[in-house]
């Protein structure tokens, strides 16, 4: 039978383990995030840029984007 300071000791461990993984899991979601937003910047210049080269109206776009 185990002891219960062994057993406070992996409990501590697990609690350390615990935190570390969620403190990697708050850099991955603001890495995430920041890519996220990195693309929609990208996509909203080509989007932009295709229609300037497309010598379309705002109206023929408009309507084009919501039939």
């Amino acid at each position: 039978m185990r002891r219960i300071e062994t057993i406070e000791a992996d409990i501590s461990k697990t609690l350390e383990s615990l935190a570390r993984v969620k403190a990697r899991e708050g850099r991955l979601m603001e890495r995430l995030e920041k890519l996220q937003e990195l693309k929609r910047r990208v996509e909203s210049k080509k989007i932009v840029d295709a229609f300037r080269k497309s010598k379309k109206s705002y109206g023929e776009l408009m309507t084009f984007l919501n039939p």
